[in-house]
């Protein structure tokens, strides 16, 4: 079998999680692997795991310069939850909430752009409209990161408006209940669709944000997309994400980010390589393996310019057609930015600190310092996460480190 070796890099040992060297290799035919061995652990500790299954993807993302800037800061507010999920990457924390005080310093202390406020289940904490009024009396911007079983509540959605609230990520699987169930635990599409309404109705805005398991709800990815068109008044964007190893998994293989390409390109009627190719010329910052940006409204104009090159005096009335197909008479300026974000989450064995370290988005970790949310969320996999250990608020005096790290 033909082997490549594309990089060397760092990642961490499966086994005591400290970081290792390691290498990414393309074994010709069969995709683009991860390799390492940890030499304090040995043999026990060697990993060969599939990190991409299609090398011309790979290639043209990675060693694309990239600055750690943590615009976005991750913040639990809690660690308690409404659900018991069949898959969760922070399912071991049982601690107490960390006290609103505590938040607030981080949240002083931090200059990143754009906060995202998470858990566990972040509606679950009662005082959560106080804190969200603090961030709206300081000027932060911010998104509630929500399953949406309280957003169900009109009255309970009006008050989180009044404290501030203007942007909700909403966890969405799609239109059929049995992927809730399998996933989730429950029944929740009804839940789910009430929650959308209620948003609607008060005016504040939605990311869709679709975790997609291989087998269960993959084939909802087309009839998710024409439900954000369609509401693109108040669903500004379609976060798609794959399951990932860690805590609490299903055992499916997880998608890799040239298949979430397949998906998108299926549903919105693109080939694959017009997606790439529009990608590759966008002005964006956020090259990465593990991520990608499908940026609709370029998609379609590099296609119309393909169309007319040679139609000049047709130009016109072929875009007016295309557009309405497309997008039917939604303005303008709602299809500016209309953007589908995908995500490919790494494990303990996929982990590519070298191309972690692009992440925009920061969580503080036991020391106070901002690591890359999945870095972070990787380490707590450990046993060691069962304990009943509060690490936000923990060393919050050194939450200040934060500074020296933001390049934003």
């Amino acid at each position: 079998m033909i082997k490549k070796t594309l990089n060397k890099t760092l990642s961490i040992c499966p086994v005591c999680f400290k970081e290792i060297e390691a290498s990414v290799i393309e074994y010709v035919g069969e995709g683009i692997f991860l390799e390492k061995e940890c030499s304090e652990c040995g043999a026990d500790s060697y990993s060969h795991a599939l990190i991409e299954k299609d090398p011309l993807l790979y290639t043209v993302l990675m060693n694309r310069e990239a600055k750690t800037s943590f615009c976005n800061l991750t913040l639990p507010v809690t660690q308690q939850c409404n659900l018991s999920c069949n898959m969760c990457y922070a399912p071991f924390f049982k601690s107490s909430d960390p006290l609103r005080e505590e938040l607030e310093k981080i949240v002083d202390a931090s200059s990143s752009l754009w906060i995202k406020i998470t858990g566990g289940e972040p509606t679950v904490r009662k005082d959560l409209p106080y804190f969200l009024q603090y961030l709206k009396n300081k000027g932060r911007s911010f998104t509630l990161v929500t399953n949406g079983i309280k957003l169900s509540d009109i009255k309970y959605v009006r008050l989180l408006k009044q404290s501030g609230l203007k942007r909700v990520a909403l966890s969405f699987l799609g239109f059929n209940d049995d992927a809730y169930v399998k996933i989730r635990g429950r029944k929740l599409l009804i839940i789910k669709m009430r929650a959308l309404k209620n948003l609607k109705k008060l005016n504040i805005e939605v990311v869709l944000s679709v975790s997609v398991v291989r087998g269960i709800n993959d084939n909802e990815i087309k009839r998710i997309y024409r439900f954000y068109i369609k509401n693109r008044a108040f669903i500004k964007s379609l976060r798609i994400r794959t399951m990932s190893r860690v805590g609490r998994f299903m055992g499916v293989e997880p998608f890799c980010l040239s298949e979430l390409l397949a998906l998108v390109s299926e549903a919105i009627g693109f080939k694959k390589e017009e997606l790439i190719e529009s990608f590759l010329k966008s002005d964006s910052t956020s090259f990465a393996t593990c991520r990608f940006e499908v940026d609709i409204f370029d998609l379609y104009n590099n296609r119309m310019n393909k169309i007319v090159k040679n139609l000049h005096k047709l130009s016109f009335f072929i875009k007016v057609f295309e557009y309405i197909r497309l997008f039917g008479f939604i303005p303008k300026r709602l299809i500016k930015n209309t953007k589908i974000h995908l995500r490919v989450w790494p494990d303990k064995n996929t982990v590519d600190l070298g191309e972690i370290n692009k992440c925009l988005t920061g969580i503080p970790d036991e020391s106070g310092r901002l690591v890359p949310f999945c870095l972070y969320n990787i380490r707590q996999s450990r046993e060691e996460a069962n304990q009943n250990i509060n690490l936000i608020g923990k060393n919050v005096d050194n939450y200040f480190l934060l500074q020296d790290d933001c390049g934003c």
